[in-house]
């Protein structure tokens, strides 16, 4: 006589910068999905990331005033990660800094310049402050939960647990 066995969870683990997938067992101790979750910190919305979403209403995509969208009622914490001026520099060419510079002043932060910080140096000690504040920013700070508004369409993007929900109803796709 056959029995059913219950299915075994999948889980990826993280070990060294490669993805191992597809495990069948479940980590041999809690501490082992503690580090990777600290170590990579997958857990949190990081500012960076509002850079690169955008409304995903089919409707938005030849407004300009899908991207960025407004954030409001957010709970930000920030947490010490590991400091890479490099990074921060490569990523810095990437940027929309007109968008960087609307979301951190919907978040609070008015302190940002208008104008792009542009030629900085990870190795000069003078850019090293420079770095090390949009090192804070962009890295550091992290969005647990809060709303996400197209400023064309006013779909809400709810954040829950630091994951932004871009599912859209029917009437929407």
């Amino acid at each position: 006589m056959r029995t059913a066995v219950p299915a075994v969870p999948q889980y990826i683990i993280w070990r060294d910068e490669r993805k191992i997938s597809n495990r069948n067992t479940p980590p041999t101790t809690q501490t082992q999905t503690q580090i990777a979750h600290k170590k990579y910190n997958t857990r949190n919305m990081k500012f960076i990331t509002t850079n690169f979403v955008k409304c995903a209403v089919k409707t938005c995509d030849s407004s300009v005033d899908a991207f960025p969208l407004q954030y409001s009622d957010c709970q930000i914490v920030q947490e010490e990660l590991e400091y890479n001026p490099e990074f921060i520099v490569h990523m810095l060419e990437r940027l929309e800094w007109n968008a960087v510079v609307k979301v951190a002043r919907d978040l609070g932060n008015e302190s940002l310049p208008p104008v792009k910080p542009e030629g900085l140096d990870p190795i000069m000690e003078d850019d090293q402050v420079i770095l090390r504040d949009l090192h804070t920013l962009l890295v550091e700070t992290q969005i647990v939960e809060g709303k996400m508004v197209c400023r064309n369409c006013e779909h809400i993007y709810f954040i829950k647990n630091s994951i932004p929900n871009f599912l859209l109803p029917p009437h929407l796709c």
